[in-house]
Order: structure tokens, then sequence, then C-alpha cells
């Protein structure tokens, strides 16, 4: 069976955008010899298997229900984007997906989107609710704030540390005990979500002041909020929340989360909250409790990532490449166009399965191996 074309040529348009390369580039130092070329059939055998036999019709009727000059818009953007790009840097973006710290994260990745497509098998295990959620965030926050939150996250000083100290008040017993336990006291799915929305209701106030957070968590006295390793925790936290350039951009997304405004000015003046009890925040009681997917493994794992001294070269391309985009209003537009597109409850309820089957059967190192011959020269085509 031939390989659908559309949805080949989008996959491979995607990797030749990703990793920068383009008929107006400049040939590599040290091209391969054509010969030595391998085709996209022996780098990506079981992305391109699942392909023909019909294991991602979920992704495949997304790519199709885009206009041609959407995708082409989208894939010229990325492209001039990543063009701007020094080869080193381009090289930097491929070791960071091929980084070990990163791969470890995969599976937990799995988990959680497992978590929210649920199975194919058992249609009311899917998270409409959680989708539905994520799908209004990305139709109405502000997406310029939203790269800025991310940009400004990911160069912080703080969050190795401040994650490291949320993993370990997780698997703290007793805050274990508080979240799964029946007895008196337990916070149960209810209290878990009331006292994350306090927190997020008041680092949105127009007059945060971190001493706030101290307050509500001070309310609840099983927390023991001034003992470590909360009160550890809580202190890296005050420390990242001081930087001026990251919390602006975070307040506006948290007023969007809980208003449905894209900025926290759109939200003054008397804006009432979407829901009292968000789907989001449910899911993940939900997973400490049940542990489908072990969040504290995650936390820490993207925290040792973080840490790492040898990643922060391979952020710097990464950080530039969302500074362009957020500043791009065409590619800014179809980027979100396609994530609305995604999210639809008929297509997630197809796509997000379809991505747990990609991720498991390693269609990311198969990504990673195309980008890698591309930028050593090679044109790896499927053979007809």
């Amino acid at each position: 069976m031939r390989t659908p074309r559309r949805l080949t040529a989008a996959l491979f348009a995607l990797t030749l955008g990703a990793c920068g390369a383009g008929e107006d580039d400049p040939a590599p130092a040290n091209p391969l010899p054509a010969a030595t070329c391998p085709p996209l059939e022996q780098l990506a055998p079981s992305l391109l298997g699942h392909v023909r036999a019909g294991h991602v019709a979920g992704l495949r009727r997304v790519v199709e229900s885009l206009d041609p000059d959407e995708i082409a818009v989208l894939l010229d953007g990325v492209l001039r984007l990543v063009k701007g790009l020094e080869q080193r840097e381009l090289l930097a973006l491929l070791e960071l997906g091929e980084h070990e710290k990163l791969q470890a994260l995969l599976p937990l990745v799995v988990d959680l989107l497992r978590a929210i497509g649920g199975d194919p098998a058992n249609p009311g295990s899917f998270r409409a609710d959680v989708v539905a959620e994520l799908a209004r965030v990305v139709h109405r926050c502000d997406f310029d704030r939203m790269f800025s939150a991310v940009d400004h996250l990911l160069g912080s000083p703080e969050l190795p540390e401040m994650l490291t100290r949320l993993a370990e008040v997780l698997r703290t017993p007793f805050v274990q005990e508080l979240l799964r336990s029946d007895a008196s006291g337990a916070l149960g799915p209810e209290g878990f979500v009331r006292i994350v929305m306090l927190v997020l209701e008041r680092m949105a106030a127009p007059d945060f002041d971190f001493s706030a957070f101290r307050a509500v968590l001070a309310g609840v006295p099983a927390l023991r909020s001034e003992e470590p390793p909360l009160v550890g925790m809580l202190a890296s936290l005050e420390r990242m929340l001081s930087d001026p350039e990251l919390f602006p951009p975070l307040q506006d997304l948290t007023c969007c989360y809980l208003y449905d405004r894209p900025t926290c000015a759109a939200a003054a003046g008397g804006a009432t909250l979407v829901s009292q009890q968000p789907a989001a925040l449910l899911m993940m009681y939900d997973l400490f409790v049940d542990q489908a997917a072990n969040l504290d493994a995650l936390l820490d794992s993207v925290a040792d990532l973080a840490g790492d001294p040898t990643i922060e070269r391979t952020l710097d391309p990464l950080r530039l490449v969302l500074r362009q985009l957020a500043a791009s209003d065409d590619i800014r537009g179809k980027l979100v166009r396609l994530l609305e597109l995604l999210l639809e409850p008929d297509h997630a309820r197809e796509v997000l399965p379809e991505l747990v089957l990609l991720l498991d059967s390693g269609a990311t190192n198969e990504l990673l191996a195309i980008a890698g011959a591309i930028l050593e020269g090679c044109d790896p085509r499927e053979a007809e």
C-alpha cells in the first residue's frame, strides 16, 4: 500500500522546516554522496509503517482539513525562522532532542497523553472536559504572553530547584496522606482544587504579593507550610516569581485560565471565574491518587534536565525560535489554527491515542534521524 502523499509530504516538510533545510540554504560543508544517503523508508520505517497501515487516520484528517495555503504559510514561516540560526545552533537543537535526559521524559509524556486521550476501546475514558479546557486556553489566551512566559521560564535559574522542591513535597508521606486518605482532615479532590484555585486567584490579583501565597497555605495547618520541604519550595518559587520579566506574562496566563480573558488587564473590573472546579486540576488530582502518570518522576526528570549545565547552550536557540514565533503574526495565527483543529473533540479523540502510538514506537528518534540526514546534505525520500 502506498503512503498517503499529503500526510507524508507534511511530515517530511515539517522535518525540513524543523532543521532549517530549504532550496535556498547553503550546502553543507561536507555533503554526503547521493549514493550513501538513506531513503526515507530506511530512516523512518516505523513512522511510515503506521501511516501506510492507517494507524494515524486522525492525524491525516487534521492535515487534510487544513487549507494548502495555511500549510504553506506555516511551513514557509518556520523555515524562515530557522534559516536565521547558525549551523551550530541547528546542531544544538538536534542534540537537545537526542539528549538522554530528555529521552527519559518521553514515557512520562506518553502517560499524560494517555490519561487525557483514554483508551480508544473505552470511549468513556476520553477526557473531553480537559480537552475542551485546553482548547479554550489556545483560543482565548494571548500567544505573545504565552511564548514570553515559556521563554523566561526556560531561562529562569530558579526553575530546576523549584521543580526539585515540588517533587520532594509531593512525595512527602503526610502530603500523600492528605491527598489520598479518606480520613478526617484529608483534602480530597474538592479541597485540593480549592487550594490551587485560591493560590491562582492570589497570583492573578493586581496587587499580588507573595505573602498571599503563604497565607493560603498557612490556612491548611496539615500542609506544614513553615517546615521542610514546603518551606524550601516556597522560597524557591518566591525567587522565581520575583523576576520582573517572567511574572507579568505568567500572571496574564493565570488570568486567562481563571477568567477567560486574554490578559489580566482585560479581566480587571469584576471578571468571574470560568469554573470553580477546572477539569485539568481535577485530572491532576486523579493522577496523584491513582498514579496513572508518575508526576513525581516527571518533575524530577524535568528538574534534572533543566539543571544540566550541558543543556543551556541547546536551550538558547530554542528560546530564540520562541521569540521569533511570538513576533510573527502569520506563523502564530496558523499555529493557533492547527492547535484548535487538533483539540476539536472528534479530532482529539483520534489524535491523542495516535500520538501515544507514535511516541511508543520511536517516531521521535526517526524524525531526528531524518533531520540529521538532511543536515548532512541528504535528501531522504521515500522510494517509489
